[in-house]
C-alpha cells in the first residue's frame, strides 16, 4: 500500500467539475451533494507527487470524510484502490496530499472524494505520469519576487545538460535561459509577458519530463513615488516619478481619475502624460499600470478652479451665442455648467480658455444677474449681465389658471380666482417681483369663480361678478390688504350676466349684460352704494362686453361685432355722463386683455390676436400694431403693471391646456 506522507487544506478558486456515486438517495438532489474537484498536480517525481483537490460546496449534509483515491485504472474507487483520508470536512476550500512510493515512469489516475452519511461523491479524475529516475525536480528558486527583466535562479535536479533544449516558463510565458549549470541550476530572465501578482515556474526538458514549482513567484509592478505638479488645468503636462516603469512607453498605461492619459515621454523612472479630456472629477487619483500591475500616487491631481476673465457682451439677447474667455475651463462642453440666473445654458463649444454658450430663453428671476460657471464643484461668477429682450419668461405661477384676476394694492401684486385643471378656485396669492416668489395670502369667502372683475380705490380692492358652474354671479366684495380681510358689500344691481369694469376718478364702474339686457352702474365707495348710469346699444351683432379699461380721464368698453372680427369700442366720459362710439380695435378676440401701461392701452393675449399686440392712442383715437407677445398664443390670462413692467400670467394655450407661465415686459430694458 502507498503511504500518505502529509496533508493540508488551502483555498483556491477554480472551475467546477465533479462526478458522483449515490447511496440510497436521489442523485439529482444537488442541494444535498458536496461538490468538489481534482486540481493540477505539483512536484511530480519518480516516486512521489503532490495531489490537490477542492471542496466547492459542502452541501446540506455533514461531510464525514474526504480525501483522494488513485489507481492505474481510469476510475479509481474506494475501498479497493489506493486512498488517503483527511477525515471530516467543515469548510469549503483546497486540500492536498503527498503520495509516495510511486513506481517510476507510469501513468496514474487520481480523484478527490467526499462522503456523507448517505452519499459518496467523486470529482472527475486527473491523469499524471510519475517521473523516471531522471525526472526534473524544482527544489527552489530565488529571488521569490521581482519584476520584468530581473534575473531569476532556479535550483533542482535533472534539468539536463543541453541548454538549447531546456525550456523555462513563468505563468505560461517563455523565459530566456541565460545559463544552465550541471543540470541543477538555471539562470533566467523574468519575461515581459508575465502577468498577474503570483505566477508559477515551470521547467521542461526532453527525456526529463516537466516540473512546476509548488511556490509562486511574486511579480512586483511599477511604483509611483510622486507627481508634479499636483494641480493645474487640462493643458497641464503631468510628470510621474517612480520605479519599474517600462522603457517602451506603449507598455505603460497612465490613468488619471480612471481615464486613460496620453503618454508623451519617459523612461523606467519617470513618465510625462497629458490630463485626459474625459476626466470627470477632481481631485483625481494618478495610477500607472504595467502588465496588469498597478500603483498609485499618494497625492491626487486637482483641477484648478475656473476663472472668468471676459465676456463677448454684457448685454444679452435670449437665444444668442455668448463667448466666455478665462482660465481652467473643461475641454468637454458638458462638463462646464453655466447658469444665467436660474437657467442652465447649453455649452456649444469648449476649450481650456474659452466657452461658447447659447443664452437660454428663460424663465428668469431677474433681468440683471451675474453669469456663473461651475466645474467639479468650483464656482465663479462674471460681472452683471443685462437681458435686452423686452419679454422675459419668469418663474411660474403657483397654479395653472385661466380667467384669473390681478390687481396692485399698496405696492403689492395680488392674483387669484380663475379656473385650474381641477375646477374653479377662490384662492389669492401675492407676488414679489424682487424675488419672483409667490405666497398664498387668502381665499375669497364667496363662491369659486372665473372671469371676475377687480378694481382698486385707495387702500381697498373690489372684486365681483364672474361665473361658476355655468351661472353668473352678482356678489361684490371688498378686500383690505393691510389686515388681509374680506367684507361682502351690496350685490351688483341688474341681471346676473357677464360683467366688465373699470376704475375712474376714484369710483368703480360696472357694465352688466345678459341676453340683450344691459345695466351700467357706478359704485360710490364713500357712500357704499350703487348708482345707475347711462347705457348704450352696440352697433354690431353684440354678444357680450369683453373687457373694460380707463385712460385719459375716460372709461372704455370693447365688445364683439358679431359680423366682423373688429372690436367695437365705446368710451364713457363721466363729466358728460354719456357713451360715445370710438375707433374699432382692428382685431377683436374673446379672452383678450387690455392693460394700461405707461400712458397707453395695449390689447394682447387673445387667440384671434395670436401673438400680436395693438396699442391705443386715446389722444388720436387710433389703434395700431405695436409688437409681438413673447410667448405663444393664449387667452384668458391675468395681467398687471408693477414697478414699470407689465406682466402676463396663466391662460389657455392653443392646445386648450392651461399654463402657469408668467411673462414680464419691459419696453426699454
Amino acid at each position: 500500500m502507498m503511504k500518505i506522507r502529509y496533508a493540508h487544506i488551502g483555498l483556491l478558486l477554480v472551475s467546477v467539475l465533479f462526478g458522483a456515486c449515490n447511496l440510497n438517495k436521489n442523485p439529482f438532489n444537488s442541494e444535498a451533494f458536496p461538490v468538489l474537484e481534482t486540481l493540477k498536480m505539483f512536484d511530480i517525481t519518480e516516486n512521489s507527487v503532490t495531489v490537490r483537490g477542492r471542496i466547492l460546496n459542502l452541501g446540506s449534509e455533514p461531510v464525514t470524510d474526504h480525501g483522494f483515491v488513485w489507481s492505474r485504472l481510469e476510475s479509481p474507487a474506494l475501498p479497493n484502490d489506493g486512498h488517503g483520508s483527511l477525515g471530516k470536512a467543515t469548510t469549503e476550500g483546497e486540500f492536498s496530499f503527498v503520495i509516495t512510493e510511486l513506481k517510476p515512469g507510469l501513468t496514474y489516475y487520481v480523484r478527490a472524494y467526499a462522503r456523507t452519511a448517505e452519499r459518496l461523491v467523486y470529482a472527475a479524475p486527473v491523469r499524471f505520469r510519475s517521473g523516471g529516475s531522471n525526472h526534473i525536480v524544482i527544489e527552489r528558486f530565488e529571488p521569490l519576487m521581482g519584476t520584468w527583466g530581473d534575473t531569476l535562479y532556479i535550483y533542482g535536479r535533472n534539468f539536463g545538460e543541453n541548454q538549447s533544449l531546456i525550456r523555462a516558463y513563468m505563468g505560461g510565458e517563455f523565459m530566456k535561459i541565460v545559463s544552465a549549470k550541471d543540470g541543477i541550476q538555471l539562470t533566467c530572465i523574468v519575461p515581459e509577458g508575465a502577468q498577474g501578482d503570483s505566477v508559477p515556474i515551470k521547467v521542461v526538458s526532453p527525456g526529463h519530463g516537466e516540473a512546476t514549482s509548488s511556490r509562486m513567484f511574486k511579480l512586483i509592478g511599477p511604483e509611483v513615488s510622486s507627481i508634479e505638479p499636483t494641480e493645474g488645468n487640462f493643458s497641464t503636462l503631468l510628470t510621474i516619478r517612480g520605479k519599474r516603469f517600462d522603457e517602451r512607453l506603449e507598455y505603460n498605461k497612465v490613468l488619471i481619475g480612471g481615464k486613460e492619459s496620453e503618454i508623451l515621454d519617459g523612461n523606467t523612472d519617470w513618465l510625462q502624460a497629458r490630463i485626459p479630456p474625459e476626466l470627470d472629477h477632481s481631485p483625481a487619483t494618478v495610477m500607472v499600470e504595467r502588465r496588469l500591475s498597478t500603483d498609485s500616487a499618494e497625492e491626487k491631481f486637482r483641477i484648478l478652479p475656473p476663472q472668468i476673465l471676459a465676456l463677448s457682451s454684457e448685454k444679452l439677447q435670449l437665444g444668442d451665442t455668448l463667448t466666455i474667455t478665462g482660465l481652467n475651463f473643461h475641454p468637454l462642453p458638458g462638463q462646464n455648467h453655466v447658469m444665467f440666473d436660474i437657467r442652465q445654458a447649453e455649452v456649444v463649444d469648449a476649450s481650456v480658455d474659452a466657452l461658447k454658450v447659447k443664452v437660454p430663453e428663460g424663465p428668469y428671476q431677474r433681468r440683471r444677474f451675474p453669469l456663473s460657471l461651475e466645474i467639479f464643484g468650483n464656482t465663479t461668477q462674471s460681472q452683471m449681465l443685462l437681458t435686452l429682450n423686452k419679454w422675459v419668461q419668469k418663474p411660474d405661477l403657483p397654479l395653472a389658471l385661466s380667467g384669473a384676476i390681478a390687481f396692485v394694492l399698496e405696492g403689492r401684486v395680488f392674483m387669484g380666482l380663475g379656473n385650474g385643471n381641477g375646477g374653479n378656485v377662490k384662492d389669492f396669492w401675492t407676488y414679489s417681483s424682487a424675488t419672483s416668489n409667490w405666497s398664498w395670502v387668502s381665499s375669497l369667502p364667496g363662491e369659486e369663480r372665473q372671469q371676475a372683475f377687480a378694481f382698486t380705490i385707495g387702500e381697498y380692492a373690489y372684486i365681483g361678478g364672474g361665473s361658476n358652474n355655468g351661472h353668473f354671479l352678482n356678489d361684490f366684495w371688498q378686500y383690505h390688504a393691510a389686515n388681509n380681510s374680506w367684507q361682502r358689500l351690496a350685490d351688483i344691481p341688474g341681471p346676473k350676466g357677464k360683467k366688465v369694469a373699470f376704475e375712474l376718478n376714484g369710483e368703480g364702474y360696472v357694465l352688466n349684460y345678459l341676453n340683450g339686457e344691459q345695466g351700467f352702474w357706478k359704485y360710490d365707495a364713500a357712500q357704499a352704494r350703487w348708482v345707475a348710469g347711462p347705457t348704450f346699444q352696440f352697433d354690431g351683432l353684440y354678444h357680450a362686453p369683453e373687457v373694460g379699461f380707463s385712460i385719459g380721464g375716460a372709461g372704455y368698453v370693447i365688445g364683439m361685432m358679431g359680423d366682423r372680427f373688429d372690436g367695437e369700442c365705446w368710451q364713457y366720459k363721466p363729466e358728460l355722463d354719456q357713451w360715445q362710439r370710438m375707433g374699432d380695435l382692428p382685431r377683436y378676440s374673446a379672452g383678450m386683455r387690455i392693460q394700461v401701461f405707461q400712458g397707453n392701452a395695449y390689447a394682447l393675449v387673445g387667440h384671434r390676436l395670436e401673438r400680436n399686440i395693438y396699442v391705443y392712442d386715446h389722444a388720436s383715437d387710433s389703434w395700431s400694431f405695436y409688437d409681438y407677445f413673447g410667448g405663444s398664443t393664449r387667452y384668458g390670462c391675468a395681467t398687471w403693471v408693477e414697478s414699470g413692467r407689465m406682466y402676463v400670467g396663466g391662460g389657455v394655450l392653443e392646445n386648450r391646456s392651461r399654463t402657469s407661465e408668467l411673462w414680464e415686459y419691459e419696453p426699454n430694458p
